[in-house]
């Protein structure tokens, strides 16, 4: 019992983990030691020494293999020294050092335990899957730097199309730049004259003037700066001549280009024009370098005709001021009529304006316009009111012009990114003031040289072109069905917003997505088109109104006594589906207005305006209106048989959307209509 006992301990030391540890650092530092002794005490002839010297010390084993390999080459060495061969003769017979050596390390190996087995398994593993990975590394950076995009398709000359056939008279562009920059250069010395004034009472210790929070063109007769602009505006007058004839014209027309003109004056430049864009220019400039320069001319001198319009109220000249509201009206259908998607948007802001205010004088005073002149804004309106919806097609188009300077093409849809995709990221994603000569140092802030050997493993993280492509589509394809369908569609846009949130939580600095940084936001852009469409309608019905009164001398009981000569037809509200925009008159005054986004007339019953600003407007909200239906099991949306959204129980704030209110403002409420 004891004798086994002992043996066990025996071995346990010899195998203890420490014990291998030691033999192993002391097998390194001097792993021929035991050999080399063994060697000396045996005395053999120099050249047999020589030989098993040298191919124990090329073996490469561990430190007791060689002692057990010299032990056995020593054994055999003297075996051949007693059957009486010569040392030269044994040296001959004994073969080449370095194959005995590598056939005696295989042996050696084979017997070694599993442990180590399985480490060099692992290890001959790893480096294999390094190589495999090493090699497919320079594949991929071969492929990256070596591809390049295709840049077939001139976009910005699809866009100029849109004005073939329209002669240069037709045109109005060149006046909207003219009377813009001249209004601009105006409004810019007022601005520096303000300015000016209130550094002076600071610095004089006069307390500021007070301003109230409206402003130019919405400033009334007691604002402080009233009068600068009403001697501005009517030194402006023979340009507002030029203006309402523009707005007459059939389009805006500006020439696509990529480089704008300006010009200097007192210290400031200001863009008169563009260079149209010569027939290789899209080769070198996209499609985000095409200058919409008449947008905020526009819109600025929108603004003046609507403060022009007061004036003339004023005055009593009610016809300079129809004069106006008609021109604004024509100004907004030129924008809505032109390719872009921000252009359209700037036409229904515009026209907004003009309604709400015509709104806001008839409050002050009915029966404002004659019927001639009712007319006329009928007949403006209408054109305006009759284009098409908005239109999307343009945002397609930015997106494939993007992806066709950033992915290599494969002529069947595919590509992967190019080195020329990551400088077109680095320039859409850098500060705007930043735009020009920018490269993707201004997007990523990592070291060249790491960028430049990182940014090929992208390709393999980042989606291809066709599913960059698939997922803009997704998108855009939910936004023209919920366009084409209708507003009760309308939930299907938090679908299409959660595709793009979903790719933009997946970028990271080694994963870059075109369509999550050049979606752009669709629902708010969808809920604007039905908010405006619902006002359109109002609009139309606050002219009708009018114009019968003046035919009259009374408002009409009903919206249904318009028809058919005042509308064609009694638009609908489209938070009640089937129903018409109610009406409401009080005396001479009168209130047009939706059910709101509760759903439920309220009797032109405006909703408590709440403390938080972020919850104002809700009656407004479609999606609050038209809530998805939603499985209680899973939470997944429910949709009925054919794709249609079913609907939950709307959730508006109690009250009605009021649209066009001429009734007197109430004296507790402090805020225009």
């Amino acid at each position: 019992m004891s004798k086994s006992f002992s043996n066990a301990w025996i071995w346990s030391i010899k195998h203890s983990p420490l014990l291998s540890v030691w033999r192993a650092a002391r097998g390194l530092i001097r792993p021929n030691r035991e050999a080399f002794v063994l060697l000396e005490k045996a005395t053999l002839p120099e050249p047999i020494n020589e030989v098993i010297r040298s191919t124990i010390v090329r073996t490469k084993l561990w430190r007791d293999e060689r002692e057990q390999i010299a032990r056995e080459l020593i054994a055999h060495a003297q075996d051949a020294i007693n059957a009486g061969r010569e040392p030269d003769q044994i040296v001959s017979t004994f073969g080449d050092p370095r194959r005995v050596a590598r056939l005696l390390r295989r042996s050696m190996k084979r017997k070694r335990p599993l442990t180590w087995q399985a480490y060099r398994f692992s290890r001959r593993a790893a480096g294999g899957l390094l190589l495999v990975l090493f090699v497919s590394y320079i594949a991929v950076v071969v492929r990256f730097y070596t591809s390049e995009p295709q840049i077939k398709t001139d976009y910005g000359a699809i866009l100029d199309s849109h004005s073939d056939g329209f002669s240069e008279d037709q045109k109005s562009w060149a006046i909207l730049m003219e009377c813009g920059v001249e209004w601009s250069k105006i409004d810019q010395l007022l601005i520096q004259q303000q300015a000016e004034r209130a550094m002076l009472a600071i610095e004089s210790g006069e307390e500021a003037q007070k301003t109230e929070d409206s402003r130019f063109p919405f400033i009334e007769p007691d604002h402080p700066h009233y009068t600068e602009y009403e001697a501005a505006v009517r030194g402006f007058a023979p340009r507002l001549s030029e203006l309402r004839a523009a707005a007459e014209r059939s389009i805006v027309g500006l020439p696509v280009g990529y480089e704008p003109i300006t010009e200097k004056w007192e210290g400031w430049n200001f863009v008169t024009g563009v260079v149209p864009a010569e027939p290789d220019d899209y080769k070198r400039r996209s499609m985000i370098d095409i200058q919409l320069i008449y947008l905020g001319s526009l819109r600025r001198l929108s603004q003046v005709l609507i403060f022009d319009a007061r004036l003339a109220l004023d005055e009593g000249d009610t016809e300079r001021a129809c004069n106006n509201y008609i021109a604004v009206i024509g100004l907004a259908r030129q924008a809505r009529s032109e390719p872009y998607l921000i252009s359209d948007l700037v036409g229904i802001a515009v026209h907004d304006m003009v309604g709400m205010e015509i709104g806001r004088q008839l409050r002050k005073q009915d029966g404002l316009f004659d019927s001639d002149q009712l007319r006329r804004l009928a007949h403006t309106h209408a054109r305006l009111a009759q284009l098409p919806g908005i239109e999307i097609e343009h945002e397609r188009m930015f997106f494939q012009d993007a992806l066709q300077r950033a992915y290599s093409d494969d002529g069947h849809g595919n590509g992967r990114l190019t080195p020329e995709g990551f400088e077109y990221y680095g320039l859409m994603t850098a500060p705007p003031e930043d735009f020009g000569a920018v490269t993707m140092a201004d997007a990523i802030t990592v070291d060249p040289r790491f960028r430049a050997a990182t940014l090929p493993l992208s390709i393999v993280f980042s989606n291809s072109r066709e599913q960059e492509q698939a997922i803009h589509d997704s998108v855009m394809d939910q936004t023209q069905t919920v366009l084409d369908r209708g507003v009760q569609w309308i939930s299907l846009m938090q679908d299409a917003e959660l595709i793009a949130e979903k790719v933009r939580a997946e970028e990271t600095p080694m994963r870059f997505s075109f369509a999550a940084m050049l979606t752009p936001a669709m629902r708010q852009m969808v809920h604007r088109w039905y908010q405006y469409e619902q006002t359109v309608g109002a609009y139309s019905l606050m002219i009708a109104i009018e114009a019968y009164r003046q035919d009259h001398g009374q408002l009409p009981h009903s919206l249904s006594m318009l028809q058919p000569r005042y509308v064609p037809e009694i638009p609908l509200d489209l938070m009640d589906p089937g129903h018409a925009i109610r009406y409401r008159a009080e005396g001479e005054r009168y209130v047009l207005y939706s059910v709101g986004s509760d759903g439920v007339d309220d009797d032109a019953r405006a909703p408590e305006k709440p403390a938080d600003p972020y919850l104002r407007n809700q009656e407004k909200d479609f999606s609050i209106r038209y809530p998805q239906a939603r499985s209680p099991m899973t939470n997944e949306p429910i949709y009925e048989p054919g794709g249609k959204p079913r609907l939950a129980e709307p959730a508006g704030p109690d009250g009605d959307w009021i649209l066009i209110d001429t009734r007197p403002v109430p004296e507790s409420d402090t805020e225009a209509s």
